[in-house]
């Protein structure tokens, strides 16, 4: 579905990502994590063409993504940043219907195959009460469905989203999870996203992929990956780690910090 191939990227003379391969499967949901600076927003923004990347090759459905055009990417990729806004005087269906612009041409007024996705997306995030609400009034959680809502007008493949429960309390964090999981098992749609959590991370993904200054740790499930001897070692923390019966995973509980291996060696 998306391939990197040696990615690197740079902000000018600083090389944020040195060599970055990997490849998310169709249908799958992926989760980058990583300590603060270790480049996971950078990879994401990387491969939606938001910032420029120096050298290798990404590929999207086997395309390389450089002879592709803003369109062409958004009719198949949509994503979501860490923080957005919208005019005050938008409702949440005229925010939605922004997501049909990669498919119209800049002279072509809003049909009705427009107002049939945008009802479409509107029931996808269980969002019929709020249609007609302005978007500032909403929650941080109701806002966050209607960005999803967005996104998934643009009739996507893939929905890659820079950590999307920043800012939400604890329900509205699992209320998006949920959602996320459940638009991936409904629809098929491929997600790929940054996030900090941990136990979110072990809970809601297929796959997990680990950064360390901007380089690839680990790979792999997240019961195979997220062990304590990787969080000690990528973030410094010592971990409970236990299997849930009742979730069906594992969940995992920061305990304590711990001392560096340099750290202990000068201790």
């Amino acid at each position: 579905m998306i391939k990197t191939k040696n990615l690197n990227v740079k902000y000018e003379k600083h090389e944020v990502i040195p060599d970055f391969s990997f490849e998310v499967v169709q249908g799958e949901i992926l989760s980058i994590l990583g300590p603060n600076g270790s480049g996971k927003s950078t990879i994401l923004n990387a491969i939606a063409k938001f910032i420029a990347h120096q050298d290798g090759v990404i590929y999207l459905e086997g395309s390389d993504m450089a002879k592709m055009g803003v369109k062409a990417v958004a009719k198949r990729l949509s994503v979501l940043a860490q923080v957005n806004q919208s005019p005050e005087d938008f409702t949440v269906r005229d925010l939605i219907y922004y997501g049909r612009l990669p498919h119209k041409k800049w002279y072509e007024q809003k049909n009705e195959k427009d107002d049939c996705v945008i009802e479409w997306a509107i029931g996808q995030t269980n969002l019929s009460a709020l249609a007609d609400k302005r978007v500032v009034t909403l929650s941080g959680g109701e806002r966050q469905r209607v960005w999803i809502a967005l996104a998934l007008a643009q009739e996507p493949k893939v929905l890659m989203l820079d950590e999307p429960t920043t800012y939400l309390d604890i329900c509205h964090q699992i209320e998006v999870l949920e959602l996320l999981k459940d638009l991936n098992k409904r629809l098929g749609l491929t997600i790929v996203m940054v996030l900090h959590d941990l136990a979110h991370a072990a809970r809601y993904s297929d796959r997990v992929v680990v950064l360390q200054n901007g380089s690839m740790v680990a790979d792999g499930r997240p019961e195979e990956v997220l062990t304590k001897e990787l969080i000690r070692e990528v973030y410094h923390v010592d971990a409970y780690i236990a299997t849930d019966e009742c979730l069906g995973g594992f969940c995992i509980l920061p305990v304590k910090i711990c001392k560096t291996q340099k750290e202990a060696a000068h201790a």
